[in-house]
């Protein structure tokens, strides 16, 4: 991490444990999307990190079909559009109402080093 830092980076967004790799990939987009409308990196971890704790899977599917419309015209792997598209398909078989990423698992262990 420090490596990051020294080398120029303005932060670093690291784990604290092994965590849940689709619910990772959700909360870093989710940050970078709150980070990149000038949010300061710390806010912009917990915005996403109460997000994910609140987020329902009615409301993933929103987020997550909407997010493939927007990559529409990107190089994106189709691989990883793929991907999304199951984990929707498998959102859409649940409950609607479930909170899939409440337990503090799936986000507390991500935070922000910065200088």
């Amino acid at each position: 991490m420090s490596a990051f830092i020294k080398g120029g980076a303005n932060c670093v967004l690291s784990t604290l444990w092994t965590v849940d790799e689709t619910s990772s990939a959700w909360l870093i987009i989710y940050f970078y999307q709150q980070y990149y409308s000038r949010i300061t990196p710390k806010i912009a971890l917990k915005n996403a990190q109460y997000w994910l704790q609140t987020v329902n899977n009615h409301k993933l599917v929103i987020w997550l079909t909407e997010l493939l419309e927007d990559t529409k015209h990107k190089e994106i792997d189709p691989h990883v559009i793929e991907l999304v598209q199951d984990e929707i398909n498998k959102y859409k078989q649940r409950n609607p109402n479930n909170k899939r990423y409440e337990n503090p698992y799936y986000w507390l262990g991500f935070i922000v080093h910065q200088l």
